[in-house]
């Protein structure tokens, strides 16, 4: 399970390197938030722990329970969908005694995992059953990742995954076939993508235009109606009052029925009228 490690083997350079740069993290999270600081250097010296005694421990023991650690990890992924935190519109943490992000945990997790899957089947790497036994494993997570939503830690994630399987052996034909495929995929959804939103905007103009097309002639045969319909009352009051003066006196004297349009209108037009004169 122990290493047996001479002292002058030990790489205290990559140490030194990996405490640097946490320590340079912490300070810039500091300069934006303060109060994060201090749990960020708690969890420095306990990771700091952790990679002391785990750097002691031979990893083909670790690797003995690399399905264990993916299902677990992709449990715990799944949990965070059903009992997660929400922070911010994303569910990323879980709290299981301490409050924690399982996504950075899989990244440990998958680089674990495929370390012993491609070395078991290191002579296939570059048959059709390993690449899409692999593209399945490492799609779960992702996707469990995708869901939260986290998109960058998804594009590391599946960033991780590139770099293995290509230390791994995988063949340069392949990963050349693979990169010409996505791109060209690429370019024709970029493509596809503009050609629908620019037809999904003509034809949004085109039916705003022929909307409002047809309220204006609505409008317009409302308006030609009521023009006609005042025409005729026009001609009617003027064929009812022989002169002027009898349409004033009507304006000022009389009290048409209620209820009734006509009679309503002529009050209006014998008020102008009256206003007029």
């Amino acid at each position: 399970m122990f290493r047996q490690y001479k002292l002058h083997n030990y790489s205290f350079l990559l140490v030194a390197a990996v405490i640097t740069i946490s320590v340079i993290g912490i300070m810039v999270i500091g300069s934006a938030q303060q109060s994060s600081q201090i749990r960020q250097m708690a969890g420095l010296v306990i990771g700091v722990i952790a990679m002391l005694v785990l750097s002691l421990i031979d990893y083909t023991w670790i690797l003995r329970f690399h399905w264990v650690m993916y299902i677990v990890g992709c449990g715990l992924l799944l949990a965070v969908l059903l009992i997660g935190e929400e922070v911010g519109g994303a569910t990323r943490w879980i709290r299981i005694g301490i409050q924690f992000q399982p996504s950075d945990l899989m990244k440990l997790i998958l680089i674990l995992f495929f370390a012993d899957f491609f070395a078991r089947y290191e002579n296939r790497i570059n048959t059709v059953s390993v690449i899409l036994s692999s593209l399945i494993l490492a799609g779960i997570p992702l996707l469990l990742i995708y869901r939260e939503p986290d998109m960058s830690t998804t594009i590391i994630t599946a960033l991780v995954f590139c770099v293995i399987i290509f230390a791994a052996g995988l063949s340069f034909r392949i990963i050349f076939s693979i990169l010409a495929v996505s791109f060209i995929g690429a370019i024709s959804i970029r493509f596809l993508r503009i050609n629908t939103r620019r037809v999904l905007s003509d034809q949004l103009e085109l039916n705003l235009k022929n909307v409002a097309q047809e309220h204006v002639d609505t409008i317009e045969a409302k308006l030609a109606h009521y023009e006609k319909y005042i025409e005729f009352l026009t001609d009617s009051i003027e064929n009812m009052y022989a002169n002027e003066e009898e349409l004033i006196s009507y304006g000022k004297t009389v009290s048409p029925p209620t209820g009734t349009h006509e009679y309503e209108l002529y009050r209006i037009f014998a008020s102008s009228k009256l206003r007029e004169a």
